[in-house]
């Protein structure tokens, strides 16, 4: 949607729908000063070309141990795989983000343990899908995991910097107990990563259940933090030409010297993905010019080199969306419809139609 041009309106709305996703009509119509059928004309407008509303699952609640950021040089087979649906499907049973480009490619992942991940990024390479000579694997268990701001783009409004989504003394923050999903709670979930709008009412009706519980356990599963409602925008449509991809490695024993860092390069820079422990950290910052990418790779070696920081700069690479495909790009749902279990701990149950009730 690279065409399309946003007016004032359009902009204020947008901020604020990433801002806050879960702003309610009546307080969009106060801010805008609109009525309720202009402001439903706007919204259609705005969510057809340029937000897209996700569901992400908080996957350190959900009993995932590892996240995962595989970066290289892309194979012949996995340029192939582009135009390949049936390769593209495998991808969206691995991947919540697979980003592919002439010359270099950034996959993002999640894995419950490191023999479930290892065995499949082995097949992977088997099959020459991925190169191990020319490709980067970069394992993040959560517990150790320092800073996290996860695909959130308040950064880019220019007025609110990105904030960790669970961040409390530089740790995640875990589950005091381990979660147990009741099967209901499992459908929610489920429901809302297909259709982030579905109602609950919808929701209600294909789990068998009334639109109460629904309701209560739907503010149960946010107020625990079990899931996020993220407006994700379309950056081309923001007027920026791509992102840039950092890798970086931490010294032995310098996390707290790193951390400082990482938050003045999310200060500085719009960062709308990052993820650090105490041994590597990974970024994603937005750009508007290949300018930006020189501009930004000088400020981050002056602030590494000016100051003991603990920390050595890996690589750093920029992808434009001109030549960028997405194989899946906040795919949560992707991977939900081939393995539930692999989310919820077991498959969903077939849905009774007797309402569930405590």
């Amino acid at each position: 949607m690279s065409g399309y041009r946003l007016n004032e309106l359009e902009m204020r709305a947008i901020e604020y729908y990433i801002s806050n996703p879960e702003l309610d009509d009546r307080v969009m119509c106060k801010l805008l000063s609109l009525k309720r059928n202009e402001l439903r004309k706007l919204k259609a407008r705005i969510f057809s070309r340029v937000l897209q509303q996700v569901v992400i699952p908080n996957y350190a609640f959900l009993g995932w141990e590892l996240m995962y950021v595989v970066h290289g040089t892309p194979t012949k087979s996995l340029m192939n795989c582009a135009h390949d649906l049936k390769q593209k499907a495998r991808f969206q049973q691995n991947f919540t983000h697979l980003y592919l480009a002439p010359n270099f490619f950034i996959g993002i992942g999640f894995a419950r343990n490191y023999t479930a991940l290892l065995r499949e990024y082995e097949q992977l390479c088997i099959s020459g899908t991925f190169s191990m000579e020319s490709t980067h694997l970069i394992i993040f268990p959560n517990e150790l995991i320092t800073h996290l701001c996860f695909f959130d783009y308040t950064s880019l409004l220019g007025q609110s910097k990105a904030q960790p989504m669970q961040f409390e003394e530089n740790r995640i923050t875990t589950p005091l107990r381990n979660l147990c999903l009741e099967p209901l709670e499992r459908r929610i979930l489920y429901a809302l990563a297909q259709k982030p709008s579905a109602s609950d009412r919808e929701i209600a009706r294909t789990g068998g259940t009334t639109v109460e519980l629904v309701k209560r356990k739907r503010r149960m599963l946010q107020i625990q933090d079990v899931f996020y409602l993220r407006n994700i925008p379309d950056l081309e449509v923001l007027g920026y030409a791509g992102f840039a991809f950092y890798a970086m490695q931490i010294k032995h024993g310098r996390s707290k010297d790193a951390m400082r860092i990482i938050r003045r390069v999310c200060d500085v820079h719009p960062v709308f993905f990052c993820v650090s422990d105490a041994n590597n950290a990974v970024f994603m910052c937005a750009i508007r010019t290949m300018d930006e990418v020189f501009e930004q790779d000088v400020a981050l070696r002056t602030i590494i080199s000016g100051e003991d920081t603990g920390m050595t700069k890996s690589m750093c690479t920029e992808m434009l969306f001109s030549e960028v495909k997405a194989l899946c790009a906040n795919d949560f749902a992707g991977i939900l419809q081939t393995h539930p279990e692999f989310i919820f701990g077991e498959k969903l149950e077939d849905t009774t139609s007797e309402p569930e009730r405590r």
